[in-house]
């Protein structure tokens, strides 16, 4: 009983929020915050790997165009990997942000409802009425 008495001083019964809506939105925060850190170190790994095969080939170069023919090769591809990473790195973060979103859309619903019904109701009469 006493997690439950906890649990409720947390969140009360008539909180904007329903207490299974706010877990919920915390779990799915969690995993694509997940997600998207798996992504970026994905990204960087991917750099790093690509940085190592540029140092390689430049080491075996014998003569100035054959290192920048290898530089332009590992500039075009370094290129292409950014943009894509760029593309699904803001992806990911836009499903955050759209998960965010749609709480706050939830919750501003239930304030709206909840003014309403407070604007409805009759008022007691002031002192000097």
């Amino acid at each position: 009983m006493a997690k439950a008495s906890a649990f409720d001083s947390l969140f009360p019964a008539n909180s904007i929020v329903a207490p299974e809506a706010l877990r919920d939105y915390c779990d799915q925060t969690v995993k694509k915050a997940a997600e998207l850190n798996r992504s970026l170190l994905n990204s960087v790994s991917q750099a790093v790997e690509g940085n190592f095969d540029l140092a390689t080939k430049l080491i075996r170069c014998n003569d100035p165009a054959e290192a920048m023919w290898a530089y332009k090769e590992w500039l075009n591809a370094r290129r292409e990997a950014v943009l894509a990473d760029g593309k699904t790195l803001a992806a990911q973060w836009m499903k955050l942000c759209d998960f965010d979103l749609a709480l706050a859309t939830a919750t501003s619903v239930v304030r709206q409802a909840e003014q309403t019904n407070v604007s409805t109701m009759p008022r007691a009469a002031a002192a000097g009425d």
